[in-house]
């Protein structure tokens, strides 16, 4: 699927058996229209089809495909903020103490981590009424500068 790539940035959707895809002799998108294809900017002979090729049949990317798995890592991120704000690193502390700052961070982690934005008080007047996200001011010591950042 990884090679087939190839076929579908030229325009090709469909391409005969014979060739090294064995699998998938085909796009898994539907059909394009005409006008869709005419739309697209295919490359077809060009230095960019050719560098695209080098990259997807590279030797040595080649064998690591099957291990790479595509994770967003935003929730893990956010959890390991929790655990710095119960657990910080300038301080020490001993296995108890440890242990229970971070059942302390998991349990505010789960408790917090399926809550909506909060919103405006007072609905926003106008052509179309609705609420709004709450922001706060916030110094970040990072970049020294002041942010918006949602409540």
């Amino acid at each position: 699927m990884w090679k087939s790539i190839l076929y579908h940035v030229s325009g090709i959707h469909a391409w005969p058996e014979d060739n090294e895809f064995k699998l998938f002799r085909a796009c898994i998108h539907a059909p394009l229209s005409n006008e869709e294809q005419r739309k697209k900017g295919w490359l077809k002979g060009l230095t960019s089809h050719e560098a695209l090729r080098k990259t997807v049949t590279d030797k040595w990317l080649l064998p690591d495909l099957p291990y790479r798995k595509f994770m967003h890592t935003g929730v893990s991120e956010v959890f390991h903020h929790m655990v710095l704000k119960y657990a910080p690193k300038r301080l020490e502390f001993n296995f108890a103490q440890m242990d229970a700052r971070l059942k302390l961070a998991a349990l505010d982690h789960n408790l917090n981590g399926g809550r909506t934005k909060a919103v405006a008080k007072k609905p926003r007047v106008g052509p179309s009424p609705r609420s709004e996200t709450q922001y706060k001011l916030v110094f970040t010591k990072f970049t020294k500068q002041w942010a918006l950042k949602t409540i």
